[in-house]
């Protein structure tokens, strides 16, 4: 039943290129929240990280190798952010979850759930 419900919402994904979500960051050593939001595409997705501070950050995340995602992302006040990204599913399904760590190029360091 599960299966059947969760096939018409993949074809729409799949129909309309794109679907979103959002993720769970936390700057290590100081246990602030980051904001994070992804829409997913056919082959990448669009991250946007806002830091406690107001900073924002957008890029595309790319697949490297099965389940393994990488990207840079460019923050509003001239930083930039490197994430490395594990999704649960090898075929590169955001919305099945995942674990990663975001830097920042000043050194803020996040780790990433969802």
């Amino acid at each position: 039943y599960k299966m059947k419900r969760l096939m018409p919402m993949l074809l729409v994904c799949s129909l309309i290129a794109a679907c979103g979500g959002a993720m769970q960051g936390m700057i290590r050593g100081s246990g602030e929240r980051v904001t994070m939001t992804y829409v997913q595409a056919m082959q990448h997705d669009d991250l946007n990280v806002t830091l406690p501070d107001g900073e924002l950050f957008r890029g595309k995340i790319v697949r490297e190798s099965k389940g393994n995602m990488r990207g840079t992302l460019f923050g509003d006040r001239g930083h930039t952010m490197a994430c490395r990204l594990h999704y649960a599913s090898s075929s590169g399904f955001t919305g099945d979850g995942g674990v990663g760590l975001c830097e920042t190029s000043d050194g803020r360091q996040i780790d990433v759930q969802w």
